[in-house]
Formats: C-alpha cells, structure tokens, sequence
C-alpha cells in the first residue's frame, strides 16, 4: 500500500483495471433536455383545482372531514341554560331554498379547510335574520 506521501507527490502506482459491469440496460439511455420546474399559480382556484379536484385522495379526505363535521348537532346555550328554540338554529335546520343544514356546513367546512377561513352573511327581512 504506497504511503500518504507517495500518493500526495505523485509517485507511480500499479494501473487499475476498469471494473466491467453486466446490465441488461446498458444500451437503454433515457434522454430528456433541462426543463424548468412548473409551478401552480398561487391563486385559490388553481391550487384548488390542482391539490383538491384532480387528487382523489385529499378529495375523499377533505370530503371526510366535512361530512362529520355537519353532521354534528348545533346547541345554543344562553349563560349555562340550552336554548331548544333559538333563531339561529332555526336558520341553520332550514338555511333556504333546496339548501339542507348539511349540505351548507360541509360547504363552509370544505371552504375552511381549502382556504383557511369561511364565511356565512346573516340577511335581515323585517328585522328577523334569513
């Protein structure tokens, strides 16, 4: 074995033979050109329709998770006392037209967790939220 210093000034060691590798794929070479990284523009709806509606799983998760969360009962409690009859309850079993309670709060959960907030207008008519 030549010694640290023979190999750092340059002395002469044996040839080394190059190792011959056998493949089946030698003669297989991928070729591609450089490319650039493609990146999702950073708007809601294009990060939306790129990770939510063409990506079946976080589809199905974020579907999941919205369908439990409406699915749990609202309760209003005025102090430390349920309310049976709140208006808010009442506008949330029936929020309008063919609209159910569930199919809205899986849409405000759904907003939630695509955008990171969501939001619900209160309409007034007569003085009575619609």
């Amino acid at each position: 074995m030549p010694s640290y210093f023979s190999r750092l000034f340059g002395a002469k060691t044996a040839a080394r033979v190059p190792e011959a590798k056998a493949s089946r794929t030698a003669s297989m070479v991928a070729m591609h050109g450089p490319s650039r990284a493609r990146w999702t523009p950073r708007t809601n709806e294009a990060l939306t329709r790129e990770g939510y509606e063409r990506n079946a799983i976080v589809y199905r998760a974020v579907r999941m998770i919205a369908e439990a969360a409406a699915s749990v009962p609202w309760v209003a409690y005025d102090g430390d006392s349920e309310v049976a009859d709140h208006p808010l309850l009442k506008t949330l079993s029936a929020p309008g037209g063919n609209q159910t309670a569930e199919t809205l709060l899986e849409q405000l959960y759904t907003n939630l967790m695509l955008f990171g907030d969501a939001y619900l207008e209160a309409v007034t008519l007569d003085g009575i939220v619609r």
